[in-house]
């Protein structure tokens, strides 16, 4: 029945882990003979409902709800003791998870999480147990549907918020709160301790199903936990303590000890949990005070039950406890106790006691006891957390982390009575299990009281050291000496023998000692002086001081030697990192004139002239067109050590622009970095590679005449052609061609690019025509200079050579008139006038021309003749 209900209630199982996800097999689907089932199965219950049938409907209406997201589980690294109360001290309020740890005998106890919200109004839960399978907590909350009871499945994780995994079925229908839980090997069991029913249930935490384990008896503890192999409580009022073998049901009880709960009959027992060295732990609802119980032989039918430690701690009216033990919880706890071997009759006697823990865990706390002989009175204890109840002192101390200690103090006033000894020890018990259980016994400690008293021996041993820096340099340079004094003194009272005083410092100089008599000893309160002195190194430099620690040691007349503690000193030294570079310019390879590709070569040296190595060490020159410097490095590339130096060197190819400019003019500098990684530079260094221009301008002028007639004529045209080059190694601007001869055309020029500019090499064509004139033909010829002109780069004039021409020119030949004379016409004689007797007629007249006429004729041939050869030759 009790099944059925669950299946038509709707209760779910657990929620499955992904490994149990994976091997599960897939879900079948429902088949119409299934649908019919559950179809009965559902009418079926409505009838049960409606007939009154208890239990159907309510659980129904209280299906479990879909779990929530599970948070993480408990890493459990360290041992942790779990405690759900209500969050007000009366338990009232919803519940609260909480870890309790301990400090100076002070349980306490810290939130984890917020206090639970609850289902459906119900903020409750109990009976915690911790499950070492999965590391969560688990606990069960009990609400009501006002007819019959329901009990949550909760799993707690680290974040403190309960996860609800349904209702689980099975449990008892009678109203009882389930208040008391733990794990036992795996299997959680909860039960009621308010209930006189002899039974306990297993909770199956896959079925979410409880199995009823009837017991030999009722047992009530408010709560329960797993000590040895049994589960033990205590009864809430009475103390009993319970014990109880889950597999046979078979409980056990036994008196309660009216010590554990310091003489209060009220105080009621709640939260039980177990500490990581089996003991049980108990936390009080009334006062808050939680008792650590140890049970020997806790399975035989009469176990002894000690009190370990009682610490004060929150009080709450309703609580449960858990706890979880990290694997391995192992640690291995130390205890020594020291004292005075003799005091005063009635004087005070002190005594120390030291904990330590030597691992492998943390120790999550301890208790330390130490029970003083009843010859000494007014016991006491000033660290917190030790109480004393009659001649016993109690210490509760707190987490102790490997290789930590803890100091207690004890003070007692000796016997009256001279001669009377006491001895006696402490012992310390761990929180967990302890590997080392020798050394949780101090050893004996006598002390006697005497009416003499003589002092013990106390061996003593001071040492001062100074320096004396005074000889070092600024900056400071290896070599330079500190010199060292030291002073032991015999400050105990008792001689010292063989008394040394040690340096470690390398290479410090053998000490000198001064000593107030015989060597190597000294009475109480001598004093013995020494000097020794030290020579800087380049490593000290680097470093900036010289740190270095002196002890003394002393052989008192018994017992080990007594060293004095370390005297330190620390002498700063002058660091000066500098860095210097020299360049320097080869130009023996350039050429006069200067011409573009001619090389310079640079040279460079950088040289670390401070008293610190320097590293990163570069040479950096801003020349465009420098070919990347070529370094000779004395060792490590990039690292000179104090006066070491590196060469370089780096080529360069000149410019037109350089040349225009005259020179070049470059700086270089150089950087390092100190052993503080600071930036090194040096200063710069510049050279000056002056270049010589040579600028210069060269014209050619022809004349072209092939336009000339023969003979010439005026109006015939010569065509001059001009070109102009600039032969130098400069630019050339305002580049112009001139020519004085009147009548010539204006000049057009071809430039190569810019007008009236030429660069080295480049040349300019120009064309000009000119129209013969009738002197021209007069002078048989046309003679004329041209020149070309430009401006340097310093707007100097730089002219050309002249280039002339001579054009020779045709001139028309002379015309012969030859005069034509006609025959004498004779007639017959006139009478003539008288005659004038001295002009007589001759008759050759008109035979002396003829021959002129033939002379010039041939003149003029000759004169054509000989133009035209000139012409064909020019």
């Amino acid at each position: 029945m009790n099944r059925m209900r669950r299946i038509f209630a709707g209760a779910e199982p657990a929620a499955l882990t992904r490994q149990e996800q994976r091997h599960s097999p897939p879900a079948p689907r429902p088949t119409r003979k299934w649908a019919k089932v559950v179809a009965a199965a559902a009418l079926t219950s409505v009838m049960l409902t409606a007939i009154g049938v208890p239990g159907f409907g309510e659980e129904m209406a209280h299906a479990a709800p879909a779990p929530a997201p599970v948070s993480a589980n408990f890493p459990c690294l360290t041992p942790m003791i779990f405690v759900a109360q209500g969050n007000n001290p009366d338990g009232s309020g919803p519940t609260q998870l909480q870890s309790e740890s301990y400090s100076l005998g002070q349980a306490q106890f810290t939130p984890i999480g917020t206090p639970w919200g609850g289902i459906g109004g119900f903020n409750k839960y109990n009976a915690i147990g911790f499950n070492t399978a999965d590391n969560f907590l688990y606990g069960i909350a009990n609400s009501s549907d006002g007819v019959n009871p329901n009990y949550h499945l909760l799993r707690i994780g680290e974040d403190g918020a309960p996860q609800d995994l349904g209702v689980i079925a099975d449990m008892p229908t009678d109203s009882r709160f389930i208040n008391a839980g733990a794990f036992h090997n795996g299997t959680y069991y909860v039960m009621s301790g308010e209930s006189s029913a002899p039974e306990i249930f297993s909770i199956d935490l896959n079925t979410v199903t409880a199995t009823t384990t009837t017991l030999s008896t009722a047992w009530t503890p408010a709560d329960f936990t797993q000590v040895g192999n049994y589960l033990w409580g205590v009864e809430k009022y009475s103390g009993t303590f319970y014990r109880l073998d889950p597999t046979t049901g078979a409980v056990t009880t036994f008196p309660a000890t009216s010590t554990f709960w310091n003489g209060n009959t009220n105080a009621s027992a709640g939260a039980a949990f177990t500490f990581g060295n089996g003991n049980l732990g108990i936390s009080s609802s009334d006062t808050g005070v939680v008792s650590q119980v140890k049970i020997t032989d806790p399975g035989s039918a009469a176990p002894t039950f000690t009190l370990v430690s009682q610490s004060a701690g929150p009080q709450s009216n309703r609580n449960d406890g858990a706890n979880c033990v990290p694997n391995p919880s192992n640690t291995d706890l130390e205890i020594t106790k020291t004292g005075p071997p003799q005091v005063q009759t009635n004087g005070t006697i002190n005594w120390t006691l030291a904990v330590k823990n030597n691992g492998p865990a943390i120790s999550s706390g301890y208790t330390v006891s130490d029970t003083v002989p009843a010859g000494v009175t007014g016991v006491a204890s000033t660290t917190p957390g030790c109480t004393v109840n009659a001649n016993t002192v109690t210490c509760i101390g707190g987490t102790l982390l490997v290789g930590d200690s803890s100091t207690i103090t004890l003070t007692g006033t000796a016997p009256p009575t001279d001669g009377t000894c006491v001895e006696n020890q402490a012992t310390v018990m761990a929180n967990e299990s302890d590997i080392v259980p020798a050394n949780d016994t101090s050893a004996l400690v006598r002390t006697c009281a005497s009416t003499v008293v003589v002092p013990p021996a106390v061996p003593a041993l001071s040492l001062v050291k100074t320096a004396d820096a005074t000889a070092l340099t600024t900056p400071s340079k290896v070599g330079d000496t500190i010199t060292y004094h030291f002073t032991a003194t015999n400050t105990g009272n008792t001689p010292l023998t063989d008394v040394t005083i040690t340096d470690p410092l390398t290479g410090l100089s053998a000490l000198a000692y001064t000593w107030p008599g015989t060597a190597g000893t000294l009475a109480p309160g001598e004093k013995v002086d020494a000097t020794a002195t030290y020579q800087i190194t380049q490593a000290d430099i680097n470093i900036g001081k010289v740190d270095n620690t002196a002890m003394a040691s002393g052989n008192p007349p018994t017992g080990p030697p007594a060293p004095s503690k370390p005297a330190s000193t620390s002498t700063p030294l002058t660091a000066a990192a500098a860095l210097s570079l020299v360049k320097t310019a080869d130009a023996t390879a350039l050429t006069t004139p200067s011409k573009v590709g001619d090389t310079i070569t640079y040279h460079f040296t950088a040289t670390n002239t401070g008293n610190t190595p320097l590293t990163d060490v570069t040479i950096t020159d801003p020349l465009t067109g420098l070919s990347a410097l070529a370094y000779t490095w004395p060792g490590t590339a990039g690292t000179l050590a104090p006066g070491e130096k590196v060469d370089a060197t780096a080529t360069y190819q000149i410019t037109q622009a350089d040349i225009n400019t005259g020179k070049i003019d470059n700086t270089a500098t150089a950087t390092g970095k100190n052993p503080a990684g600071e930036a090194v530079p040096s200063g710069p260094s510049s050279t000056s590679t002056p270049l010589t221009a040579a600028a210069a301008l060269s014209l050619v002028k022809t004349a072209d005449a092939t336009a000339l007639t023969t003979p010439s004529k005026v109006g015939d045209t010569i065509t001059y052609h001009f070109t102009a080059t600039n032969t130098g190694n400069t630019p050339l601007t305002d580049v112009t061609i001139t020519d004085p001869l009147t009548g010539l055309s204006a000049l057009a020029y071809t430039w190569p690019g810019t007008a009236g500019t030429l660069a080295p090499g480049e040349k300019v064509d120009a064309t000009a025509t000119y129209q013969i004139t009738q002197a021209d033909i007069n002078t048989g010829k046309i003679d004329n200079t041209a020149t070309a002109t430009g401006k340097n780069p310093a707007g100097e004039a730089v002219p050309s050579g002249p280039s002339s021409t001579s054009t020779p020119l045709t001139a028309t030949p002379p015309v012969l008139v030859v005069p034509v004379v006609d025959p004498p016409v004779m007639t017959p004689p006139v009478a003539a006038a008288p005659v004038n007797p001295d002009l007589a007629y001759t008759g050759v007249a008109g035979l002396v021309i003829i021959p002129i006429a033939l002379l010039l004729l041939l003149g003029g041939i000759f004169a054509f003749v000989t133009s035209k050869r000139r012409k064909s030759e020019s």
